[in-house]
């Protein structure tokens, strides 16, 4: 799979084009390995992404067949796989101040590190600020070095950070 990945970031990269992995998934009974992996190589590469998701006519805490996030047989019973929700509720980047040197996320552990460079961010310019997304699966506080936060707690329990660079290397990490 990591020879898929590198081969596309290299044509990206030749093109001077963005890339987005527009689908990918596996069957829920490989998501300790084959979803895993699928994240940690879109980390290595900062590659956004969508997985492949939909309800399925399974029955309530069983192994469906396919690809699927939800298992539920009827609307009032649906449910999410847990190993799905493990590896979705990842923090990330909606949009990064400078330049992304790198991001790993440890769904064993939900914990994160985003390191980047940018020149100084007025703590008052939300526009030009990381923003980060920070679910509800993620508890542990978030810390900065080389940047000020400023955290806005959301009714479900996920956040939004406001990151603003003092200029040059940064780090955000739980």
């Amino acid at each position: 799979m990591s020879g898929g990945y590198s081969n596309v970031v290299a044509d990206a990269q030749a093109l001077g084009l963005p890339l987005w992995v527009g689908e990918f998934g596996n069957s829920v009974s490989d998501d300790n390995t084959l979803l895993r992996d699928h994240y940690q190589y879109q980390d290595q590469d900062a590659i956004g992404s969508s997985l492949w998701a939909w309800k399925s006519p399974s029955q309530p805490n069983t192994v469906a067949p396919g690809w699927c996030v939800m298992q539920g047989s009827t609307p009032f019973d649906v449910v999410t796989f847990p190993s799905r929700l493990k590896f979705t509720s990842r923090v990330y980047p909606q949009y990064t101040a400078g330049s992304l040197q790198s991001l790993t996320y440890d769904p064993d552990s939900a914990t994160f590190d985003l390191q980047a460079n940018s020149p100084l961010v007025n703590p008052s310019d939300t526009n030009h600020a990381t923003l980060l997304y920070v679910p509800a699966a993620v508890i542990a506080p978030v810390k900065a070095e080389g940047a000020q936060l400023n955290v806005i707690q959301h009714n479900d329990g996920s956040r939004s950070v406001y990151v603003y660079p003092s200029g040059g290397a940064y780090h955000v990490h739980t």
